[in-house]
C-alpha cells in the first residue's frame, strides 16, 4: 500500500527514483515494539503523505526521454561514448573546460563543454549493445547528435597488442542477437566513418603516438 509503479517517463530529471528521493537513503519499516507502536503508525501515514507529494512532483518534471534528462540543446554535435560513466565523468573534469553534467538519470552521467574551443560532449553507455543502442539512437534523433566516437578500454586476444595500446578500430562485427534481429538474421560489421578514422590517426602521428 506504499508503492507505485511509473513508467520511464515518470523518473525524476535529476536521474533517482522516487524510493530514494527522500533523503537519499533507505529507511527502516518495521514498527518498533511496545507503545511507540501507535505514533510510529502516525509517522508512517505522514510518510506516505510526503511520497505522494514527491510522486506528484517527479509526474509534473518529465524528461525530454525516457532516458536521458539534458534539455534540447544540452548536447554537442559531437560525442564521446565511453562505457563506465565515471570515465566520462573523468573525460569532462579533466579535458573539456566549463564542463557541465546535462543528464544523470540512473546515474548515467552526460556532460557538455568546450575543447579547444569546440563543442564537444560525453556520455556512457554502459555495457554491451542493448544499452548502447538505446543512448546512441536517442542521442541521435532527439538531440540532433552527429559524430559519435566510442573511447574507453576493449579486450583484445592478439600478442601484438599489449595493455595501454592505442587501437583506432575500422569496423567491428558481432553475432549479438540484437544486430541480427535488426538485419533480419545477418551479422553486420559496422564501419567507421573513414575521415574520422583518418583524423584521429593523423593527429596521433603528429604526436608521435603508436597507434
Amino acid at each position: 500500500g506504499n508503492s507505485a509503479v511509473l513508467s520511464p517517463t515518470d523518473l525524476p530529471t535529476l536521474g533517482c527514483s522516487p524510493a530514494f528521493s527522500h533523503g537519499g537513503a533507505l529507511r527502516n519499516t518495521t514498527p518498533p515494539p511496545g507503545p511507540c507502536a501507535h505514533g510510529y503508525a502516525a509517522s508512517r501515514r505522514s510518510e506516505r503523505t510526503d511520497a505522494s507529494l514527491r510522486l506528484h512532483d517527479v509526474r509534473t518534471h518529465r524528461m525530454p526521454t525516457p532516458h536521458i534528462a539534458a534539455a534540447a540543446d544540452d548536447f554537442a554535435e559531437a560525442v564521446l561514448l565511453p562505457g563506465d560513466p565515471r570515465r566520462a565523468e573523468h573525460i569532462a573534469s579533466t579535458f573539456f573546460d566549463d564542463p557541465r553534467q546535462v543528464t544523470g538519470v540512473r546515474n548515467m552521467s552526460g556532460f557538455t563543454g568546450t575543447y579547444q574551443g569546440m563543442p564537444i560532449s560525453v556520455m556512457g553507455t554502459g555495457m554491451g549493445i542493448p544499452s548502447a543502442s538505446i543512448y546512441v539512437t536517442e542521442l541521435v534523433t532527439e538531440y540532433g547528435c552527429a559524430r559519435l566516437v566510442r573511447v574507453g578500454s576493449c579486450g583484445g586476444i592478439s600478442d601484438d597488442i599489449a595493455l595501454r595500446d592505442v587501437v583506432v578500430a575500422v569496423g567491428a562485427c558481432t553475432d549479438s542477437a540484437v544486430n541480427r534481429a535488426r538485419y533480419g538474421g545477418w551479422d553486420f560489421a559496422a564501419i567507421a566513418d573513414l575521415a574520422l578514422d583518418r583524423a584521429v590517426v593523423d593527429i596521433a602521428t603528429e604526436r608521435d603516438m603508436a597507434v
